[in-house]
């Protein structure tokens, strides 16, 4: 069953090259503006981007799944994670319809409840760019708090796992300088900035030797950007546009056990 997994994430991979492959011919097309094409290329480049972030999101979901213990072929006597686990990751979130691919850094505190399910709290730290023909660019940072119910299955050498949450992000948007002036002479406005939501996120992965970690995640937000327009040397006015983010994330990592 492990291999068979490997196989379909190897299978993912391959789709999702040849996905991004074909995005960057239609972004040609769509600059080039060949016969025309440059009227449906971006309904086409949008439907590839997203396609192929699920078959890889679908894939390795699938291949969690296959990783776990099927009772009784292989029952689980005893509890395979520790009673609680600090566990740090690294990793890439993959470009969204919004903000580009950036670094991403978690802690989390790790709880067993009750035998499979674990409770898990964390705090990220995810950088990224936006860059966008219909809102404003400029440089994001975002701090992300979670909480997470999270379903496990395995052995010591290989564990698989599924969790789904709540996350509350806090972010910091800064204007790119070339937007500020843009911004103020053409439309009145003096500051832009972004909301805090809250949204969801789903997580897969596996550990090895109990220690190390492989997983991937999406994570959903329905943010808001606000606009502060001066309509008179004294009077201003507050707009929002909400958007939608979804962000992709495959991180490593590493547990440290806690003994209380």
């Amino acid at each position: 069953m492990v291999l068979t997994s490997w196989r379909i994430i190897e299978m993912a991979v391959h789709i999702n090259s040849i996905c991004s492959n074909i995005k960057l011919l239609f972004d040609k097309m769509f600059h080039a503006s060949i016969n025309n094409f440059a009227l449906i290329a971006p309904l086409f480049v949008y439907i590839i981007e997203e396609t192929s972030r699920r078959i890889v999101v679908t894939s390795l979901l699938f291949a969690t799944l296959l990783s776990l213990p099927l009772y009784p072929l292989n029952p689980v006597e005893e509890d395979t994670i520790s009673f609680t686990n600090l566990h740090f990751t690294a990793g890439l979130n993959g470009p969204g319809s919004v903000v580009s691919t950036g670094p991403d850094l978690t802690a989390k505190y790790e709880m067993v409840v009750y035998h499979p399910i674990i409770v898990r709290g964390a705090m990220d730290y995810r950088y990224g760019s936006v860059s966008s023909i219909v809102y404003p660019d400029g440089d994001l940072h975002r701090v992300s708090f979670s909480v997470e119910g999270i379903y496990y299955r395995g052995t010591d050498k290989l564990t698989g796992y599924v969790g789904l949450g709540l996350v509350w992000s806090i972010n910091s948007f800064t204007l790119a300088d070339n937007e500020v002036d843009s911004l103020f002479n053409f439309h009145g406005i003096t500051d832009v900035d972004m909301n805090n939501p809250i949204g969801y996120r789903i997580t897969a992965g596996l550990r090895l030797q109990k220690v190390y970690s492989i997983e991937v995640s999406m994570t959903e937000f329905r943010p808001n950007y606000i606009f502060t327009q001066q309509l008179e040397p004294n009077r201003w006015i507050s707009s929002t546009e909400q958007f939608r983010q979804n962000d992709f994330r495959i991180s490593f990592g590493y547990l440290f056990t806690l003994k209380l």
